[in-house]
């Protein structure tokens, strides 16, 4: 019996499984009605969806010891371009391939300062995230299409892209669709994959890394430019499912994304992450979220409670996980 519990706290998956459906009912006992609703499911889901996208690139990424402060800013940038060609008539293939190569290149530009121009990632990604916000306001103005609405610089309606990830079959959104069929695909070449799998090489040990021949600077570069990759996927799908694009970043998005991420299994230091282990991360957090509207709670609250869990997650990593890991070698 000692064996069968501790076995289950080594593997973060089951402890996040088993806080989700906890929260789940006791949230579900204390406001039935709104939080079981059809239409709070499918905002849930939605919100997952394109959260989940964001963070099985982000996982690859921190995997191997990087991190992207810039996901907000690339977000606005590639939400309101692909909103602004479709607003101007722009074919719709045209539009969501042009979108998804600045998102690669916004990645590979990134990966290449960083990588091989040896400068602090931290430093690197937030100065993007500025620089992406900036560049969204002026592609939404000089667009002639931008428009102030509560304080977003917004392009809306957009028609006629709304069946992208707005459509349903059997009542599930084809948005649930994509963050499958993305999550299954990273999940698997992760698994297997013995080019994504050197990620974890480099994030143990980079000087190994290099040392056993493994091309460190091309993989890192390829790592930002598949984080830039999915979140142009993103932000398609976010502004075909909401019918309208907004050029102003979303400030908190990155820390979210990476907050997810790191209570999945991730290390800042890299060589630890699990695909599996950043979506639960991303379902806690939103339903944390959507808990705190249901219930009617501060939003400050919601805040409070990210980073208790984080800090929990850091912990449990560092003592908990390591304690029983030890015990079980021994």
């Amino acid at each position: 019996m000692k064996s069968f519990f501790k076995n289950i706290f080594i593997k973060r998956e089951v402890v996040l499984l088993l806080v989700i459906i906890l929260l789940l009912t006791v949230v579900g006992l204390l406001n039935p009605k709104d939080f079981f609703s059809q239409e709070n499911f499918k905002a849930y889901m939605t919100v997952i969806s394109i959260r989940v996208i964001v963070a099985c690139g982000m996982t690859v990424l921190m995997i191997s010891g990087g991190f992207d402060m810039s996901v907000g800013g690339q977000s606005a940038m590639l939400g309101i371009l692909f909103g602004i060609m479709v607003f101007k008539g722009v074919n719709i293939t045209i539009s969501i391939i042009t979108t998804i190569i600045f998102g690669i290149a916004a990645g590979l530009i990134i990966g290449f300062i960083v990588s091989k121009l040896n400068v602090n990632p931290f430093m690197v990604t937030l100065g993007g995230m500025f620089l992406f916000s900036g560049i969204a306001i002026i592609i939404a103005f000089v667009g002639g299409a931008g428009k102030f609405q509560d304080q977003f610089v917004t392009v809306r309606p957009l028609p006629g892209i709304h069946g992208i990830a707005g459509g349903s079959f059997h009542g599930v959104e084809y948005i649930v669709f994509y963050m499958v069929g993305i999550l299954v695909f990273y999940y698997v070449f992760l698994k297997k994959n013995k080019f994504l799998r050197q990620n974890f090489y480099i994030g143990t040990n980079e000087s190994a890394a290099r040392l056993v021949g493994i091309k460190v600077d091309k993989l890192k570069i390829f790592n930002y430019a598949l984080v830039g990759l999915m979140v142009a996927i993103a932000a398609i799908l976010q502004a075909s499912r909401y019918e309208f694009a907004t050029a102003v970043a979303n400030e908190n998005y990155p820390l979210e994304i990476i907050a997810a991420v790191i209570i999945g299994g991730a290390s800042l230091s890299g060589g630890e992450g699990s695909i599996i282990g950043s979506f639960l991360g991303v379902c806690l957090l939103t339903l944390i979220y959507n808990s705190t509207i249901i219930l009617g709670i501060k939003p400050a609250w919601y805040t409070l409670l990210i980073g208790l869990i984080l800090l929990i997650s850091v912990l449990y990593n560092e003592f908990i996980r390591k304690k029983f890991v030890i015990f079980k070698v021994k």
